[in-house]
């Protein structure tokens, strides 16, 4: 007897409905088509690695493009005999502050253009994606960002200025599909349908040691490559790879649920195991736990620790461009620190972090929350001291010694959201990650432009003034900090 002859149209038994459940778990479901699931996360996994590995490609020789269209521009004004028939101009002459502090300022609005569009299109995408399937609007996100940074090099070369409007309308063509935020939503979806519930975790996590490992691939051939040929060759290469992708979306299964009442049938049952409760109660439960997601007393501290840790990500970005800046290094000889960050990455999350909380879990007495809420405390000293040495570094080997200590505590947001996991009822998970993701993309938009900011002032300012971004750092994580050392360990 299939579940919609056994249920009635409203969700209530109905009279054929059995005293007991058919004892088949989800889980006999993903082992009759175990096969085709290996297959698909295998094929989710190379695609997130073509993509991501574009992606690094294009840091340093966008941030030498960018510098390019500035300082050509610049000399075509002052001195247009430095300016070569090719319309290059030689690197040694574009350091001065004036052009570094624009393109500081430029970076700063283009990592904006490009978290805006996936916060705006975030919930209209994904309703898109529900109706017509996630392979649909996964395609559409990906051509969206190969237009957009086919535009970008072409502006830096053929305009005059790489100006606010080139800014805009690359925004503007990431509309379709609405941008990286969108496509990694949608490929987690993929790769949550494609796992059991028990299995869900493990293959998170493969899924981000793939992505950090394309990272560790494309920031050194990125440097040589860009050392040898100049920015276009590594800017232009990460295109292929990007079409690669279309190929893995393409092999994809169909995981979306089809329209059989059945299989809506079986996502309601779904619901009712996860102890959603009535209509009217609900309500004002959410009511109370959005209340106390956003009390100063409550989880708020933890919850705004999400937008204070996207600035890792911009210091990543900043480290480039700080280098060139503040120790004369080429933008080849700053891409290998991306490297060697990503690597130290992969060793941290692959042994020494799943270590370390199962030492404090031994010490905690197996309490989850307690070893999440020490580890996270033990991370915010990392995340405040690294930045702080490599704001007020002198040399360079004193700012990678800060870089390595800011590493170490990158297992911050992942400590702070299994602890705030199991500090909210079960049913109100939902509500929880959607503001998570709120926060995550509201920090992405005002990250990019603050440190790019907070880099320009510092590079008008001169000396020991252009590390002012990694002391800023370090202040918004000791905030930060703040909020969770005054946690404790919260049970519902």
């Amino acid at each position: 007897m299939s579940r919609v002859e056994a249920t009635a149209h409203n969700g209530e038994p109905s009279p054929a409905t059995p005293l007991l459940e058919n004892p088949i778990s989800d889980d006999s479901r993903y082992q009759k088509r175990g096969g085709s699931n290996v297959r698909a996360l295998v094929i989710c996994a190379a695609f997130i690695v073509v993509v991501d590995f574009a992606s690094s490609l294009r840091i340093a020789p966008t941030n030498q493009l960018l510098e390019l269209s500035v300082c050509r521009s610049y000399y075509r004004s002052v001195d247009p005999s430095t300016i070569a028939p090719d319309g290059t101009v030689p690197a040694r002459i574009c350091k001065i502050h004036e052009i570094q502090r624009e393109v500081a300022v430029l970076r700063g609005w283009l990592g904006l253009a490009e978290a805006l569009p996936g916060l705006l299109l975030a919930i209209p995408y994904g309703l898109l994606a529900q109706r017509y399937g996630r392979k649909l609007v996964a395609t559409l996100g990906l051509s969206g960002e190969i237009i957009a940074n086919l535009w970008i090099w072409f502006a830096c070369h053929y305009f005059p200025r790489f100006s606010g409007w080139a800014i805009v309308i690359s925004a503007s063509i990431r509309f379709i599909g609405g941008g990286s935020p969108v496509i990694s939503t949608i490929v987690l979806a993929l790769v949550s349908s494609f796992a059991s519930p028990q299995s869900r975790t493990r293959v998170f996590f493969y899924m981000a040691v793939s992505q950090m490992i394309s990272g560790l691939l494309s920031t050194p051939l990125s440097s040589l490559l860009l050392s040898r040929y100049g920015p276009d060759v590594p800017y232009l290469l990460g295109t292929p790879f990007e079409l690669i992708g279309y190929l893995g979306l393409y092999l994809l299964p169909n995981p979306e649920p089809s329209s059989d009442p059945a299989t809506f049938n079986e996502s309601g049952d779904s619901e009712a195991q996860e102890g959603l409760v009535p209509k009217g109660r609900k309500l004002a439960h959410t009511k109370e736990v959005f209340a106390f997601l956003l009390s100063p007393t409550g989880l708020l501290p933890l919850l705004l620790a999400f937008m204070v840790n996207k600035l890792s990500r911009q210091i990543e970005e900043l480290i480039v461009q700080y280098m060139t800046v503040r120790f004369d290094w080429t933008v080849a000889q700053s891409g290998y620190l991306l490297s060697l960050e990503t690597a130290m990455h992969i060793v941290l999350a692959c042994a020494i972090f799943p270590w370390a909380h199962r030492l404090l879990l031994t010490t905690s007495d197996h309490n989850a929350a307690s070893a999440d809420i020490r580890m996270a405390k033990g991370s915010t000293v990392f995340l405040v001291v690294g930045p702080l040495l490599m704001g007020l570094a002198s040399t360079p080997g004193v700012l990678v010694l800060g870089l390595l200590i800011f590493i170490m505590g990158s297992g911050f947001r992942q400590s702070i959201q299994s602890y705030l996991t199991g500090a909210v009822p079960p049913e109100n998970i939902t509500l929880l990650y959607t503001s998570i993701t709120v926060l995550d993309a509201l920090g992405s938009l005002a990250a990019a432009p603050l440190m790019a900011y907070m880099l320009a002032i510092g590079i008008q300012a001169g000396g020991m003034a252009i590390g002012l971004p990694f002391v800023l750092a370090a202040a918004l994580y000791a905030l930060v900090g703040v909020g969770v050392w005054r946690a404790r360990v919260a049970s519902v």
